[in-house]
């Protein structure tokens, strides 16, 4: 199954995700089609895939993002019992220029199938963590929180990517 993003932004999102023909519906309007990057222009909020076709890698998703509150994404499959979530994020301005006074501002990144496995990071370098007890084959969806307050100009910027453990 494909992953798609939902951005939750204080109001529920609706996700359609059809066997053959998976979209996204953001707040009921904005349809995504999978692998299609998702910018919103009022926000400067966004998503960007990133595909690997290198299989030796053993990344199970990848991508890059900016966001004020979390997005989770659809299930996706996991083909191991365990994951390493290797993730990197700052917090920016509109222009994307790293900003100041936030040193261990913290965000989650959660990995959910039948229960969340949650992993908690601090802004600044590069961060990883390990997720153990997954069903080889089960479906999971992940969610990226920004657990701390940003004023209202300011996101939470990085980069996420999930790889089987060996």
């Amino acid at each position: 199954m494909a992953i798609i993003f939902v951005y939750l932004l204080g109001t529920p999102s609706a996700v359609l995700a059809a066997e053959n023909n998976e979209i996204l519906i953001i707040n009921g309007e904005k349809v995504i089609s999978y692998n299609e990057n998702y910018e919103n222009i009022e926000t400067g909020e966004y998503v960007r895939w990133r595909i690997t076709t290198d299989t030796a890698l053993r990344t199970a998703k990848a991508f890059d993002f900016k966001i004020r509150y979390s997005l989770t994404t659809t299930k996706f499959g996991m083909g191991n019992t365990s994951a390493m979530v290797y993730t990197t994020a700052n917090i920016v301005d509109l222009a994307e220029n790293p900003v100041s006074g936030y040193s261990g501002h913290r965000y989650t990144v959660k990995l959910t199938g039948l229960y969340p496995r949650t992993l908690s990071f601090a802004i600044g370098g590069t961060s990883s963590g390990i997720v153990t007890g997954l069903k080889e084959g089960g479906q999971y969806s992940a969610t990226i929180i920004n657990n701390d307050y940003l004023d209202d100009v300011h996101y939470l910027m990085g980069t996420c990517i999930i790889k089987y453990a060996s």
